[in-house]
């Protein structure tokens, strides 16, 4: 009898520890690792966010409780072995591969997808080829792009429009951006063109710097956790707060003279994805009601 006893005891042991062990669900269709804040929030916005099982670690859109799986610096692949991909989905730039990622995908019959989205073009048709894979049943988010990137009237009186990631130090979204390309698409004069000395797709500046180049607006694109995005596509940017803008604020320019300034906080304003979308419309809303203001 003890024998026996112990038997059982060993049976339920193995039993027990057996159903401790955490493997990925068994569940049909894609199993998406999507190693891009960008991408994933695009498939969320698409209706595809039940078919991502891993993500970035500075990812903003997914649900927290999905895995991370690493990020541009590294790739966890033990949890990638755990989760059991069909695809992989990165933006990886110009770098290849890592070769072990390259490796297991082709072991283990993984799908690598680089995608590329510094301009706006490549987020267009990133946007497309994601609905085309992964949410066939919606519609290609090419066409809201198409309405929201439609030019708008008179925005030229404003003069020039200086976008602004941040104000210490002021550190603008230049040419080669997809937020510059955004604001040409809309009709607008960027602050710093194609042609000029500074031109790139990052540009720090200093005071000196904004007082030569004068501009007419400034719209600073500062991204709030838990803002609502997309919810009135006419209403404007805020104005900024006191203080808000630092030292650009307190200058001899035209945006400050005639107040033309505002504050785009949409949660993922500066994530290449299809919120690029309701930023558009936000920025057309804003710069619009200043061009109406200016006699347009």
């Amino acid at each position: 009898m003890p024998q026996v006893l112990w038997l059982l005891f060993l049976l339920v042991a193995l039993f027990a520890a057996g159903c401790g062990r955490q493997e990925a669900p068994e569940t049909s269709g894609d199993r998406l690792v999507v190693l891009s804040p960008g991408l994933a929030a695009t498939l969320v916005d698409l209706g595809a966010s039940d078919s991502i099982v891993g993500r970035h670690a500075y990812d903003m859109a997914l649900d927290p409780s999905v895995p991370i799986c690493g990020d541009q610096s590294g790739v966890d692949y033990e949890k990638l072995l755990t989760l059991r991909p069909t695809h992989v989905l990165l933006e990886w730039g110009e770098r290849p591969l890592p070769e072990r990622l390259v490796s297991l995908a082709d072991d283990r019959g993984w799908e690598l997808v680089n995608y590329r989205l510094r301009t706006l073009d490549e987020l267009i048709d990133t946007s497309d080829d994601l609905a085309r894979r992964f949410a066939p049943d919606q519609p290609p988010p090419s066409a809201r792009f198409a309405e929201a990137l439609r030019r708008e009237p008179g925005l030229e009186s404003l003069g020039p429009v200086l976008l602004l990631a941040s104000v210490d130090p002021p550190s603008v979204v230049g040419p080669g951006s997809f937020h510059h390309d955004i604001l040409v698409r809309l009709g607008g004069i960027p602050a710093i063109g194609d042609e000029h000395p500074m031109a790139a797709m990052w540009i720090e500046l200093d005071a000196e710097d904004v007082l030569t180049l004068d501009p007419g607006a400034i719209v600073l694109i500062r991204p709030r956790p838990g803002t609502s995005s997309g919810a009135d596509p006419a209403t404007p940017a805020r104005k900024p707060g006191p203080g808000e803008l630092g030292a650009i604020g307190r200058l001899p320019i035209r945006a400050v003279e005639l107040q033309r300034l505002g504050v785009i906080e949409q949660p993922l304003a500066l994530t290449p994805s299809t919120a690029m979308i309701d930023l558009a419309n936000e920025l057309r809303a804003t710069l619009g009601a200043w061009a109406d203001g200016a006699g347009r």
